[in-house]
């Protein structure tokens, strides 16, 4: 479970388990990088795919505002690109 702050009474979902946690860590390290800076055209395309991952790992990690489906909202945004540090 998910607490956005200290002392918040709000909690959103993450995994089933520990082991299921782990699962989908592993997963999205291992996809990663998504797409470089300049495949706007891919984003959702990823964002997909991601959800695919995490759902066959773990099939609650896309509870609804949890920390996976945010992770892969974020990614269709494009707010994962690889890029480096100049």
């Amino acid at each position: 479970m998910q607490i956005p702050k200290i002392g918040s009474a709000t909690a959103w979902h993450v995994n089933r388990d520990l082991r299921a946690f782990h699962w989908c860590v592993a997963g999205i390290i291992a996809r990663f990088p998504f797409y470089e800076a300049d495949e706007e055209d891919r984003f959702q395309e990823v964002a997909d795919e991601l959800r695919r991952l995490l759902a066959a790992l773990d099939a609650t990690a896309l509870a609804d505002n949890g920390l996976w489906e945010t992770l892969c909202d974020d990614v269709a945004m494009g707010n994962y690109a690889n890029w480096e540090e100049e």
